[in-house]
């Protein structure tokens, strides 16, 4: 199925395990997924993962680096929230 084609989903964590996955089921839903990893190497590693699982489909490689307080899970977790709005705005600008 195409439920989500023209739709766009931004996947937090997407270098590995759920995030990965979630990336993955929203790419055979036809989304245009914006990966989001700490890491930009792992991030590459896993957006060349999905490159080699199905070369059929059209990717386009963007980075955006996050950077996360290294304090409290909780402050993590603002910080992140925070950055996330800051992105999206710049997208739908």
């Amino acid at each position: 199925m195409q439920r989500l084609l023209n739709k766009t989903a931004i996947v937090t964590g997407a270098n590995s395990g759920m995030g990965m996955a979630t990336a993955r089921a929203l790419l055979d839903e036809g989304a245009t997924v914006i990966m989001l990893c700490r890491n930009e190497k792992r991030g590459k590693e896993a957006y060349q993962k999905l490159l080699q699982d199905d070369s059929s489909r059209h990717y386009r490689e963007y980075f955006y680096k996050c950077k996360v307080a290294k304090s409290s899970k909780r402050s993590k977790d603002m910080e992140l929230a925070k950055r996330l709005y800051e992105f999206s705005e710049e997208l739908v600008k």
